[in-house]
């Protein structure tokens, strides 16, 4: 069951990539939405980042998007790259330039003030780059990929294996926890 409860997580968070992407598609591409715009690409990458390295969750995407082909290790690749040089740790100069002008009283021959511009990359169109775009289907591809290979095997190699043990399921069932003050998604595989 942990594993199936890893896979749920994991496609969980790729919905949340897709969800984010579309909300910052559907955010104007002006000034007053500048910032809205950056932590809504930020946020879907980091949640990217975490489907393709383990912690809690030992389930990952690595071979799937093997699976998916070379296309979909691209755009992971790229949006790795974004996630570990700019996102998650600023490293990449490409990506983001910080300038200090002294400001000169040439008469008084002294320094006024100094001004600092901090020019941080806003997302890939900066770059004339096609990524948004190939990151939101490279995340549908996998979020069907793990519905449609992972889900309904594991669900049916648990009933097999817990039918079994129907009469301890019986008298220790619970019903799932109310999502009274939680968001919850709820993941029912086969439909049943």
């Amino acid at each position: 069951m942990d594993e199936l409860a890893d896979w749920a997580s994991l496609w969980a968070d790729l919905l949340h990539v897709d969800m984010t992407l579309r909300a910052r598609r559907d955010t104007p591409d002006d000034g007053a939405h500048l910032f809205t715009r950056r932590a809504l690409w930020e946020a879907a990458v980091i949640s990217d980042g975490r489907t393709a390295n383990t912690g809690r969750r030992q389930q990952h995407l690595r071979d799937l998007v093997s699976a998916v082909g070379p296309d979909a290790e691209q755009c992971h690749r790229e949006v790795m790259a974004w996630r570990d040089r700019h996102v998650a740790h600023r490293v990449d100069r490409l990506r983001e330039s910080v300038e200090v002008e002294a400001i000169i009283d040439p008469g008084e021959r002294r320094l006024k003030r100094l001004n600092i511009r901090v020019a941080p990359a806003l997302g890939p169109e900066a770059e004339g780059d096609d990524l948004v775009e190939r990151f939101e289907k490279h995340v549908k591809a996998l979020r069907d990929r793990v519905w449609e290979e992972r889900f309904p095997s594991l669900e049916e190699e648990i009933l097999k294996e817990q039918a079994k043990k129907i009469e301890g399921l019986l008298s220790a069932t619970k019903p799932l926890t109310p999502a009274k003050s939680r968001f919850a998604i709820d993941i029912n595989p086969s439909g049943r």
